[in-house]
């Protein structure tokens, strides 16, 4: 027998034992012992052994007192070759059979140590494999709780959502995890973030939908009660559970926290971490909105120094900063412009040396009111001096300034009013404009009459003269022909100077457009031009006068083919209907053609009066048109590339309140 213990890696002490322990104080001693434990002689007797260990082999604790270890463990001792066996064991747990009283062998992992020098008392403890595995997975379990555990607390510091929610769900050991958010603009919760993989969870929840799942905490597939969709989808999907947790207040909530999976979770800890990763969630929300909160602070001061800044260098107005000793501190960019002086060669400047001119004498008197806090926002117009000694007329206001470095200023605002006396002037030239179209509209009437008179007249001396005086009548022709322009471009005149007097009636445009395009069936198909019509099978009638469109359509149509310049092409008509939120519905007739374009540099101008690219033309079509749809309360617009111009028409869609005469 060795002088030393055999075994020294047990998870007991070595204990001082004496032959005289008492068997019954031996068990009460071993029932501390939360494992099956045995305690031996040095006949490998069992001396005594706990209430677990006798409960786990069958047997009443005294009927195994005395005997052998033999009888429940033969297959590492038996016989003569007991003590060599017990010392050849290695020290730590091995495997064998356990034989139950009933017969039955169980799986075991054996421990033994000896407790005393002698070798004079061993301590036997074992656990069946079972058990073993079981408490082995338990602490694997642990390791993965406390591992998952400290990532979700990390990534809570590191504000790290997708972590936190990936760590959550790896610790709730489920496959299915999503996170509703309130939304602010309607009653429901919005999926924010989902993870898992399988049919997915509904993408929002209604009010209703919510308040019953948050009432639900924890649905199994084996309940019959069925109460939101989301119920449902589990069931169908499969799902063994589906649990819930509030984020937030449990009354008023922010968010739902859902998780799912087809096993059954059998942790008793389940509901306590669910609720332990929705208050995490809820934490990283509100670190979120006070990190927000105080961003925009943040933002808030720098946009106000930034907006500072650009309101003095890029105001409107000169801007002078003036102390309490009335000298200049600093001007503004404009005012440098307005005076011809930089800002540091004013700074410390007394104000009356730089600003000199007529009234300049009511300026000091407000710089005394401004810097006791009464703002003068007009000391009427004065005319200052430049800096190169020019002048010009200027409306000076003197405001306080906030306190700056506990010292009073006043601002100086100063505003060039040349730019007004300019505008009095294009104000009158309007005017006059105004009232020479008035006399053109005059002037084309007392025309038009003599016009007609002269083309009666030519008419007749082309009846009388004989016609094979081939001269005389192609002279006359193209007196006609002159006649006949003067015309045109006096009835165009006529119509664009006077104010149209629209009645206006609901209309069908796919049947008004019909209409027109049948009556240039004739010349389109002359220049070889080809057209389509694409409407919706159900539109909107639009509110127009069908004179007044009639002759819109008929310039777009006629400009059109004269854009394909004779070489053939197609004429596009396509209709739809526009509605956008908190404005009128419109009617749009887009017009397409294949001609060339127009070019880059004339179309700002196509819309300008009597502005054409054609000798023959009066320039006053497209002006006239667009005259007619802004007096339809519409817009006219175009489109156009090489290959091809688009006008866009809008037009209103029909309102029977809104029926009225346009004048």
């Amino acid at each position: 027998m060795p002088s030393k213990p055999i075994f020294q890696t047990g998870s007991i002490s070595p204990v001082q034992v004496s032959r005289n322990v008492e068997p019954n104080l031996a068990c009460q001693l071993l029932d501390q012992f939360p494992q099956p434990a045995i305690l031996l002689n040095s006949n490998y007797e069992i001396w005594a052994l706990n209430w677990v260990a006798a409960e786990l082999a069958g047997h009443d604790r005294p009927d195994l007192v005395g005997k052998t270890l033999w009888l429940l463990f033969p297959y590492i001792i038996g016989g003569a070759q007991v003590t060599a066996t017990l010392q050849e064991l290695p020290g730590e747990s091995v495997e064998t059979i356990l034989h139950v009283k009933d017969g039955k062998r169980v799986p075991v992992s054996v421990k033994i140590q000896t407790l005393t020098d002698a070798s004079t008392w061993s301590l036997l403890t074992f656990e069946t494999i079972q058990a073993q595995q079981r408490r082995y997975t338990q602490q694997l379990h642990a390791t993965h709780r406390i591992y998952h555990a400290s990532q979700l607390l990390e990534a809570l510091t590191r504000q790290d959502l997708s972590a936190l929610l990936e760590s959550g769900l790896h610790l709730l050991n489920a496959t299915i995890l999503a996170l509703y958010l309130a939304d602010t603009n309607y009653p429901r919760m919005k999926r924010f973030a989902y993870l898992g993989r399988g049919t997915e969870l509904p993408r929002e929840l209604s009010s209703e939908e919510a308040q019953q799942l948050i009432k639900t905490g924890r649905w199994f597939h084996n309940q019959r009660n069925i109460a939101t969709i989301t119920h449902q989808i589990a069931r169908s999907t499969g799902f063994a559970y589906l649990a819930c947790a509030p984020i937030g207040d449990h009354n008023a909530p922010i968010g739902i926290l859902l998780v799912a999976d087809q096993v059954e979770a059998g942790d008793k800890e389940f509901g306590d971490l669910i609720n332990i990763i929705a208050l995490a969630i809820h934490q990283y929300i509100k670190i979120q909105a006070e990190w927000n909160a105080h961003r925009a602070e943040l933002s808030y001061c720098r946009t106000g120094k930034l907006l500072g800044e650009a309101v003095f260098n890029h105001n409107l107005d000169g801007v002078l900063i003036v102390n309490a000793d009335l000298k200049l501190v600093r001007i503004n960019s404009l005012a440098e412009l307005q005076l011809g002086y930089a800002s540091a060669e004013v700074h410390q400047q007394p104000i009356d040396n730089i600003l000199i001119g007529t009234g300049t004498d009511r300026l000091l008197p407000a710089l005394e009111l401004a810097l006791e806090g009464v703002p003068t926002h007009s000391i009427g117009t004065v005319r200052l001096h430049r800096r190169d000694g020019s002048t010009f007329p200027a409306a000076i206001g003197v405001v306080p300034a906030p306190d700056i470095e506990q010292h009073n200023y006043a601002l100086i605002l100063l505003q060039d009013i040349s730019e007004h006396e300019d505008i009095r002037m294009r104000s009158q030239q309007l005017e006059q404009r105004a009232l020479l179209g008035e006399i053109t509209a005059v002037f084309a009437h007392e025309v038009r009459n003599p016009i007609n008179n002269l083309s009666t007249g030519l008419q007749l001396l082309e009846r009388n003269l004989p016609a094979e005086n081939a001269e005389n009548q192609d002279l006359i022709g193209r007196l006609q022909q002159e006649c006949n322009r003067l015309t045109s471009l006096m009835d165009s005149v006529l119509t664009f100077s006077r104010t149209g007097n629209y009645k206006l009636v609901p209309l069908d445009m796919p049947e008004f457009l019909e209409r027109i395009i049948n009556r240039w069936r004739p010349h389109m198909s002359r220049y070889k031009v080809n057209h389509h019509i694409q409407a919706p099978e159900i539109l909107s009638p639009v509110y127009g006068d069908r004179r007044a469109l009639e002759q819109v359509l008929t310039n777009l149509i006629s400009n059109a083919i004269h854009a394909m310049q004779g070489n053939g092409g197609t004429l596009a008509f396509k209709l739809s209907e526009l509605e956008h939120p908190g404005q009128r519905r419109m009617v749009q007739l887009d017009i397409s053609d294949t001609g060339p374009g127009i070019p880059a540099e004339i179309r700002d101008r196509i819309f300008e009066p009597f502005f054409t690219t054609d000798p023959n033309g009066t320039g006053l079509g497209l002006s006239i048109s667009k005259q007619i749809i802004t007096a339809h309360k519409g817009t006219i617009n175009l489109t156009t590339f090489p290959g091809g111009t688009i006008f866009h028409v809008r037009l209103p869609v029909h309102d029977k309140d809104d029926e009225e005469i346009l004048l």
